[in-house]
């Protein structure tokens, strides 16, 4: 049985990847960090390909 924990943790947008490679580099349109390969970054809408911003927390769509 997963853990009501885990759930909560996933469902409150606890779900980061580290930012690949394939994606390209992006900047942030709001505080216009770089964000780059090997960024920590935490998934907006994974389906829709979102990222936020780990600095500001604006969403940016990736390709």
């Amino acid at each position: 049985m997963t853990d009501p924990d885990f759930i909560d943790f996933m469902m409150e947008g606890g779900h980061y990847l580290l930012f690949p490679e394939d994606f390209g580099d992006y900047q942030c349109p709001n505080c216009g960090r770089e964000i780059t390969e090997g960024d920590q970054v935490e998934w907006a809408d994974q389906k829709k390909k979102i990222i936020k911003c780990p600095d500001c927390g604006q969403e940016i769509e990736v390709s």
